[in-house]
């Protein structure tokens, strides 16, 4: 979805036999950005109590950027991560969209 949102919605729309217009995908599209969602009160969690979760401390939606776990990870919870997902996946037939290098 982060690579190419609209095609991934008409890819819904598709499965759930409902038509969309271009204009809508995009409307859609828009607002379901990393960058709207961040902004929207209804989907960034700041409306929650700082009991439960504090967001000065930590935003619920962070940098929206793909893959950036791998900057929080010392290089033994990388090396147990990417051992655990390559266990996990080993009987599968497909190749994740990303590299756990």
């Amino acid at each position: 979805m982060a690579q190419d949102l609209p095609t991934s919605i008409r890819r819904i729309s598709d499965f759930l036999c409902c038509s969309l217009s271009e204009d809508v995908i995009h409307k859609i599209a828009k607002h379901c950005s990393f960058e709207s969602m961040k902004a929207n009160t209804m989907s960034n969690f700041s409306l929650v109590p700082k009991e439960y979760m504090d967001s000065d401390k930590s935003p619920f939606l962070r940098k929206g950027v793909t893959g950036d776990w791998k900057n929080h990870f010392s290089s033994e919870q990388l090396v147990r991560f990417t051992s655990v997902i390559n266990k996990e996946l080993e009987e599968e037939n497909f190749s994740l969209p990303w590299s756990l290098d």
